[in-house]
């Protein structure tokens, strides 16, 4: 049975249950249900409950407050500094790529200047008309005009004896020796002169002798100060002096 209870001195009553009855002691009784329900107001924070969803978050303090203004800006600062280091190697891998494809250009290009680099050119076979020098010389003497129509600028293989080996000096460029045929049975005081330029064609120049008989394609050039000249001469291996004769022709 439920009693009232003196929250000061502790004295209990029947009758105070169901009104407000006051203590001998100046108080007032309060109903004791035998502590099932206690007084919240008064329950230690141990006593409730804890994780409310509806209870509030205490504020942050300045302290608080500046260390996270830190972070974000240590995070912010970390971030930008990622970007410029893939930007850097990005960069990197650009000037990479470039540099190989100048260095393979480069390369492509030492290679078909093969005389200059010591590097023998690739060939190609012609099918030459092969005559004797001191016939192609008669034959442009008695007519210039339809000899240049259908010599001038092909490739011709000459044969005879040497008459003059020297340095180029009539003519520039990379033309470096000379090689002229002896041309006494064309009644001509003019020359056949072969140019050579090609550096292994040059190292066989250097191995011939006057009176030596000799074959050499080149390049037509016509007539020039009564001569003929011929140009990107080689020198070729064949006893041939009227037929065709394949030749390997650096390109």
């Amino acid at each position: 049975m439920p009693i009232a209870r003196c929250q000061t001195c502790g004295r209990t009553s029947d009758a105070a249950i169901g009104g407000v009855v006051s203590c001998p002691c100046g108080a007032h009784f309060v109903a004791d249900f035998g502590n099932s329900q206690p007084n919240m107001s008064s329950s230690p924070a141990s006593h409730r409950i804890p994780n409310s969803p509806f209870a509030s978050k205490p504020a942050k303090t300045k302290e608080e407050s500046r260390s996270g203004k830190i972070a974000d800006g240590i995070l912010s600062g970390i971030g930008q500094l990622a970007k410029a280091v893939a930007a850097l190697v990005i960069l990197f891998l650009i000037v990479a790529v470039v540099i190989n494809w100048k260095e393979v250009n480069k390369s492509g290009s030492s290679s078909s200047n093969g005389s200059s680099s010591g590097v023998e050119k690739p060939k190609h076979s012609l099918s030459l008309q092969a005559m004797e020098a001191w016939r192609f010389l008669a034959y442009y003497h008695l007519n210039e005009v339809k000899a240049d129509e259908g010599c001038k600028g092909k490739w011709w293989l000459l044969t005879g004896k040497v008459l003059l080996i020297d340095k180029d000096i009539l003519w520039k460029g990379d033309r470096q020796a000379s090689v002229s045929f002896d041309e006494t049975k064309s009644g001509q005081q003019k020359l056949v002169n072969c140019m050579f330029s090609n550096a292994a064609e040059i190292e066989k120049v250097k191995n011939l002798s006057v009176g030596q008989g000799i074959s050499i394609a080149g390049i037509c050039q016509g007539l020039e100060i009564g001569s003929v000249f011929f140009e990107n001469c080689i020198i070729v291996e064949t006893s041939e002096v009227s037929g065709k004769v394949t030749v390997d022709i650096p390109q």
